[in-house]
């Protein structure tokens, strides 16, 4: 990935674009429908929180799932290292990439910090939490809450969990099949476009189901 410079806006490009529809035409994708989402985000919300690891100190103190209109999304906040540093993430459902999407901002003793670099060095000596530069970031209007968050473009999500999960289906075929692969590609996609591929401080524990 490449990164962007500080601050600059999210756009949409045709490039991007084109590349998602090549990619759509030509491969037979293993999607997570919105709905196959909305029924999981519950159930993954728990799993995350039982999951979630970190080398660095940090509390999660909210977690929940919340709607806008039809489609549910997990908002959280966590303190991270010091009390005076707080991070928000959501996790919600692009219908047009087809894939989750992982939204941050930090506040810095309250103040909310859209500076790249000034948050990058807060971080660093406040919670010794360091941000992989190579991810590309962008300030986006959130999709549902429609405020300012970073996010990393969804553009390539798609093809890169097809490649990992594209086995999934047929491993967790069984009684529980929906509710195992929906975990199991969120878990996945959470490792790769989410928390821990922008702070590598951060893991998930793998889904091992038997």
């Amino acid at each position: 990935m490449q990164s962007l410079s500080s601050g600059e806006p999210f756009a949409q490009s045709t490039s991007h674009y084109e590349d998602w529809m090549l990619k759509m035409t030509t491969c037979e994708m293993n999607i997570l429908t919105s709905q196959e989402f909305n029924c999981a985000i519950d159930q993954f919300k728990d799993f995350l929180l039982d999951n979630l690891q970190s080398t660095v100190r940090f509390k999660v103190v909210v977690a929940e799932v919340k709607q806008v209109n039809e489609e549910r999304y997990m908002f959280a906040s966590s303190t991270i290292g010091q009390d005076d540093t707080r991070l928000e993430f959501t996790i919600s459902y692009d219908k047009f990439y087809q894939v989750p999407i992982f939204s941050f901002r930090f506040y810095i003793n309250d103040k909310l910090d859209f500076n790249i670099d000034e948050l990058d060095q807060s971080l660093k000596e406040s919670s010794n939490l360091v941000l992989n530069r190579l991810v590309d970031l962008s300030i986006i209007d959130h999709h549902l809450l429609h405020q300012p968050w970073f996010q990393i473009h969804p553009c390539e999500t798609l093809n890169t969990l097809n490649t990992h999960v594209q086995s999934q289906r047929t491993i967790t075929s069984g009684q529980n099949y929906n509710y195992k692969y929906s975990i199991s590609y969120l878990s996945c996609w959470f490792g790769l476009y989410a928390l821990p591929e922008i702070f590598p401080q951060f893991s998930i524990r793998p889904v091992i189901y038997s």
